[in-house]
């Protein structure tokens, strides 16, 4: 059964042995501090009930003896001073009186409940005694105060015996504590060391299954793969078990058993490799035969072709330098369309220009006619000036002496208007001159008006002949260029079958170098044959 537990289910126990014992320490351990705990607690409790009666009890000595002192400083007529002492009397029996309450009220045991309550009504007793010496006091009454103060010594004997008995069952409490302190540390030394020796057990237990179920198995399985390793495989791997240790086992013995079945493959494999190798070394001797007559081929027809691809060439070069020829003329040709584009072009505006002169000459000689027209008006008026000045020198002549300033004014209007009639017929004179001249002007700019237009209409028939020549050398060109293309694609699909030639050559020469390695490597592989079967030789079946 234990040969087939699991390591892990092994591991799993042991661990959860381990956690439990960790656990169980850990709850007895948690369980011993809250009780120590609740101990020192009441330890505590107890200290501080001592000191609550131990202080209550002062307190009530320390407010008696204030009102005694104050009772004799009364006596001796020091009235502040007494009065100062009552005060502190009555706060230290407040002060008690909390003291004995917080006593009674922390007593849960019934025989502290049971003292500490008789306590309690005995310190009242007393308290009222110290009230009544107080009383006494502030009555200046002495025997009143004697009187009193024999019930509070008989209060106070009976506080400090109830506060031995108090002090007994406190002490006896502490021991009880202590003793339970002492009982439980006993059992938690008891337990650690039960624990202990449990850990220890489980310790031995896990390695002694460590040491047979996990490292036996390893060194064992160490020496089966030692021995693997030096080519030994006639030991078999015996499975053990089912755990991973077994599981361990059963892959080392399958590895065992595949590499024994690989050994005797690569045997058989190696023996046909040497049948196919000297086979291959046959084949390839053929090969490398046929592969040298075809590059012999292949050399006769490259040569062929690049006597065929220099000829293309040359026809492509032709072409070429044909085409370029035409396309100098064809750029003749467009040189001269542009020129005769531009006399055009110089023809039209320089015609333009000369129908808008003499549409302007013609302006100037309507203008000039309109300025004669004008003179004849004015020498119409030079006339008439005349006449009237001559009358007006008539007029003054008959006046006599009164019309001698007249006389002399009409004289020289008859004067200003021969000059102005002189005028006139000069202007008239040079108006007819310059009529004459752009007369001339005009039939001048008419006549070159006509001969621009037959310039240019000669121009526009240079121009359409220019035409046809650019477009038949365009048309030249083109098909020149088709043939430069042609030859070109020709010399290059020749070129092309040149270099495929060359490549299918330098591929044939490539193959029978090829075919004489590929013989080598059969020769080789027939070697390597040879040491792989010597190599297998070597394992032990």
């Amino acid at each position: 059964m234990l040969a087939n537990l699991k390591i892990r289910t092994g591991m799993f126990w042991v661990l959860s042995l381990f956690s439990l014992t960790l656990l169980f320490s850990t709850l007895s351990a948690w369980r011993a501090a809250v009780g120590s705990d609740q101990q020192i607690t009441e330890l505590d409790q107890t200290a501080h009930q001592s000191d609550r009666l131990n202080n209550a009890l002062l307190m009530a000595i320390r407010s008696s003896a204030n009102v005694s002192s104050g009772f004799i400083e009364q006596l001796g007529g020091h009235d502040d001073s007494a009065a100062k002492r009552m005060a502190l009397s009555l706060e230290l029996n407040e002060k008690s009186q909390k003291l004995v309450d917080e006593f009674v009220e922390n007593s849960r045991e019934p025989a502290l409940r049971t003292l500490a309550t008789e306590l309690q009504a005995t310190f009242a007793e007393y308290a009222a005694a110290v009230a009544g010496q107080r009383e006494a006091t502030r009555q200046r009454s002495l025997e009143q105060y004697f009187k009193v103060n024999v019930d509070a010594g008989n209060a106070m004997g009976r506080l400090q015996a109830l506060r031995q008995q108090l002090v007994g069952e406190l002490g006896q409490r502490g021991q009880q504590i202590m003793l339970e302190s002492d009982r439980r540390l006993a059992r938690a030394q008891l337990l650690s060391l039960g624990l202990l020796a449990v850990t220890l057990a489980l310790a031995a237990l896990c390695w002694g299954f460590i040491a047979q179920r996990v490292l036996h198995p390893l060194r064992e399985a160490g020496q089966h793969f030692q021995r693997i390793a030096g080519g030994d495989l006639s030991v078999p791997v015996q499975a053990q078990g089912s755990n991973e240790i077994g599981q361990l086992f059963h892959e080392l013995q399958r590895m065992q058993q595949s590499q024994r079945d690989t050994l005797g493959q690569i045997g058989r494999c190696a023996r046909q490799l040497d049948e196919a190798a000297t086979a291959l070394d046959a084949v390839t001797e053929q090969s490398a035969n046929n592969l040298r007559q075809q590059g012999l081929e292949l050399e006769q027809a490259a040569t062929a072709v690049t006597e065929m691809t220099t000829a293309v060439e040359e026809v492509a070069r032709n072409a070429i330098s044909t085409s370029q020829t035409t396309s100098e003329s064809n750029q003749l040709a467009t040189q001269s369309r542009r020129q005769v584009s531009d006399n055009i072009d110089g023809t039209e505006a320089m015609t333009r220009e000369i129908q808008t002169s003499s549409t302007h000459l013609e302006q100037l000689v309507g203008q000039v006619r309109d300025i004669g027209k004008v003179l004849e008006v004015i020498r119409s008026v030079s006339e008439q000036t005349n006449l009237l000045a001559l009358n007006a020198a008539i007029e003054a002549a008959r006046a006599g002496e009164a019309g001698r300033g007249f006389a002399v004014v009409a004289d020289e209007v008859r004067t200003l208007a021969y000059r102005t009639q002189q005028s006139t017929q000069e202007i008239e004179q040079m108006i007819g001159r310059v009529q004459a001249g752009t007369e001339a002007a005009v039939a001048s700019m008419q006549a070159s008006t006509h001969r621009a237009q037959s310039t240019l209409d000669v121009t526009l028939a240079s121009g359409q002949v220019l035409e046809g020549i650019y477009s038949a050398i365009g048309e030249i060109n083109e098909r020149n260029l088709v043939i430069a293309s042609a030859a070109e694609e020709q010399a290059q699909v020749a070129r092309e079958v040149d270099r495929n030639l060359l490549n299918i050559r330098e591929l044939s020469n490539h193959s029978a170098a090829g075919a004489q390695q590929t013989s080598a490597a059969s020769k080789a592989l027939s070697g390597l044959v040879g040491e792989m079967t010597a190599l297998v030789g070597q394992f032990k079946l």
